[in-house]
């Protein structure tokens, strides 16, 4: 409820009149204190995940007794289990996205799981994208509620989604208006919309022997499109320069991308204050969360860094970067040298002598400029912190 203060015109006597002013309240209802079933579809890829886990636990703290479970690419599933709180994670592959498997066997698995999904007889769907695919797929759940985001006219997402006519696919699309153009603030204000507190994750417990151990900066090199790729000496450029400061370096990766970073960093690699984390989903984010500060793409490890408390420097890609930028976190671009700035991942510099410019032109100068306004940020709210909690003295740099 709003509550309105305004002049009573009749007396002109400077008294008030009170009026309460309802918050439109969604189709489905406040999703708070419920019980029944919910199903969360998590169809993209493992940043989008990592958000969406924050949208998963704090509809769990708002909604204890409801059973919340995630249907989604299998490979989505590490990422979601460990930073949201699910009871079962679906396997499914829909051969309308371009990253999905499309294959015989997959279109068996998805029709098996559709059926199985619709018995359990779900009393809510939810997809945080909004997208015309995300939107049938929560048709075909069978919940009673198809909940999803409708963007404004005007929204930056819009450019990232195919939207036409995905309105007309919920019964419960609670509209997210284009004054809050980043993914993360139109995540939270979908989450206040619906009666939840925001997004929540567990964050990386604070390091205390930070003056013992010294300051560790991890690097994220790999991304999974050229467009995300930075060039391999200006990261060998970085990590001299964080060594001659004193830092340590973490270079994190995928198992796969082992042989890659070697080959790229094995000079590198060779440096007592240089260590290579090549894990799987669970053991990445472990060693991550004990780095001080993540160099990286825009790509799962910075949206993981962000979620972990961890500051963060992205190295921006074609689109806009306010759209998917962690809060907090400092953004490099070279968008200003191509002239098909932002495009939104249509590349019509594919073949160009300046292609995918916009990130291959980001200098290592203004990534370390960005990487120290993190640090200092870090620094003064730790300042701020521990004379709130009496530990004045603290060098934890940690969010």
């Amino acid at each position: 409820m709003v509550l309105s203060l305004r002049r009573n015109q009749e007396t002109g006597r400077g008294q008030h009149v009170f009026k309460l002013l309802a918050k439109p309240i969604p189709p489905c209802g406040i999703l708070s204190g419920r019980e029944g079933s919910c199903i969360v579809l998590s169809m993209r890829q493992l940043g989008d995940a990592v958000i969406g886990s924050g949208f998963i636990n704090s509809l769990r703290r708002s909604n204890p007794k409801m059973t919340i479970d995630v249907l989604g690419l299998p490979r989505l599933e590490e990422a979601v289990r460990c930073f949201g709180a699910v009871r079962d994670f679906i396997h499914v592959n829909f051969p309308v996205y371009g990253h999905h498997r499309r294959d015989i066997s997959a279109l068996k698995e998805t029709f098996h799981a559709i059926r199985m999904v619709r018995a359990r007889k779900y009393d809510y769907c939810i997809n945080l994208i909004g997208d015309l695919r995300e939107n049938a797929i929560g048709i075909l759940t069978g919940a009673k509620w198809n909940i999803a985001p409708v963007w404004e006219r005007g929204h930056l997402f819009k450019r990232k989604m195919t939207d036409t006519g995905a309105a007309l696919l919920t019964n419960c699309g609670i509209i997210i208006p284009a004054a809050y153009p980043g993914f993360y603030e139109s995540m939270r204000y979908l989450a206040n919309e619906l009666g939840l507190a925001g997004l929540e994750w567990p964050r990386a417990p604070r390091r205390e022997e930070q003056s013992k151990d010294g300051i560790t900066i991890a690097i994220h090199p790999g991304a999974s499109h050229p467009s995300r790729h930075w060039p391999v000496d200006r990261w060998q450029a970085v990590i001299r320069e964080l060594r001659l400061r004193g830092y340590k370096v973490k270079i994190l990766g995928a198992r796969f991308e082992r042989a890659g970073l070697l080959s790229a960093f094995s000079k590198e690699a060779t440096d007592r204050g240089v260590e290579m984390v090549t894990e799987e989903v669970p053991s990445f984010i472990s060693c991550l969360a004990a780095a001080d500060a993540l160099i990286g793409m825009d790509s799962f490890s910075v949206h993981a860094a962000y979620a972990l408390g961890v500051p963060v420097v992205v190295l921006n890609g074609s689109a806009d970067p306010s759209i998917l930028t962690p809060p907090g976190g400092a953004v490099t671009s070279a968008g200003h040298l191509c002239k098909h700035f932002p495009c939104y991942y249509s590349y019509p510099c594919i073949g160009a002598k300046d292609e995918y410019i916009c990130v291959r032109g980001i200098e290592v100068s203004a990534v370390m400029e960005a990487l120290d306004a993190v640090v200092e940020r870090a620094r003064l709210r730790h300042l701020v912190q521990d004379g709130v909690n009496g530990h004045a003295g603290s060098q934890d740099l940690r969010i």
